[in-house]
């Protein structure tokens, strides 16, 4: 990550040393392109109430991106997977030897960056990329220079030349800062916002999101909280957490239970299967739980 730059001098400053010069400093919202933060340093002189605005610093924050390599020669595979260790910003996830295992890979894992080969077993490597509706970025690795036009026009982001200097893959993939988030390029596909709370756990505030929580359990005064990788125990009573999840896909199926319905892997009429977890369903709630799950429920 790149250091925090400052201005070499600033000839007010320095003239006014004497006079208190305060140096301060205003984060701004990351801005694209290349992942960049705005810095602005502000330099106040309270004695002579004046102040000046004199530089604006964009600071690199480090991202990674995943990447496969889909390449069946075994000395490009090393080479690649040589030159990506050498790169902050990439971490290799998986060495597909073909298409149909990288299918597989993209349809399991979130990838942002593909290297693909284009003479590849089973299907080639511009089909591959032709049949992938919303494509990562994809660098070409190939001997051939013949399929570079119709690389581009799947919007490659660069099609690189076997053998591969270091120095060229570099510039290839250092073009991954300089493009729009891979979104844009997606009509009507957006990121759904994670929605989250943050609740009192022994005089800290802890936030949980909504998705991952599988049931609430109420304690009395408490309630128990079950999520994915975490229980935490809160003060606050079981009716005042209905109506704060009641709009958040999540059902009372018991005096005792609110249960998030996406969680839910199995159900009877008497019980609820979460994470391996029986939860009895309360007779009184029990035709409203099952007319939200199944519909009309069945005497």
């Amino acid at each position: 990550m790149a250091g925090n730059y400052l201005p070499d001098r600033d000839t007010n400053c320095h003239k006014q040393k004497k006079a208190n010069c305060h140096p301060q400093t205003v984060i701004c919202q990351p801005v694209w392109p290349a992942h960049t933060m705005q810095r602005v340093v502000r330099y106040d002189f309270p004695i002579l109430n004046y102040f000046t605005e004199i530089h604006i610093t964009t600071i690199p924050l480090m991202l990674k991106y995943s990447c496969i390599i889909v390449e069946d020669e075994p000395l490009a595979v090393e080479i690649l997977t040589d030159y990506i260790s050498q790169i902050p910003f990439l971490e290799l996830k998986h060495v597909c030897g073909d298409a149909i295992y990288a299918m597989e890979v993209l349809q399991q894992e979130k990838i942002d960056l593909i290297f693909l080969d284009i003479h590849l077993p089973k299907l080639k490597g511009i089909d591959f990329l032709e049949s992938l509706k919303y494509p990562p970025r994809v660098i070409i690795t190939s001997a051939y220079q013949e399929y570079a036009l119709q690389a581009f026009d799947g919007n490659v982001t660069d099609y690189l030349l076997k053998p591969i200097r270091f120095s060229r893959f570099l510039k290839a993939v250092n073009k991954l800062n300089q493009q729009a988030p891979i979104q844009a390029a997606m009509p009507g596909l957006s990121v759904p916002e994670r929605k989250f709370l943050f609740f009192n756990v022994a005089k800290k505030k802890v936030k949980i999101y909504l998705d991952e929580i599988f049931y609430i359990e109420s304690l009395r005064e408490y309630v128990r909280i079950t999520a994915q990788g975490t229980t935490i125990m809160t003060k606050f009573p079981l009716n005042e957490v209905e109506d704060l999840f009641s709009n958040n896909n999540f059902i009372r199926v018991h005096r005792s239970f609110i249960v998030s319905k996406e969680r839910i892997t199995a159900f009877s009429a008497t019980e609820i299967e979460i994470n391996g977890i029986q939860i009895p369903i309360g007779r009184t709630y029990k035709e409203f739980v099952l007319s939200v799950l199944e519909g009309p429920a069945v005497n």
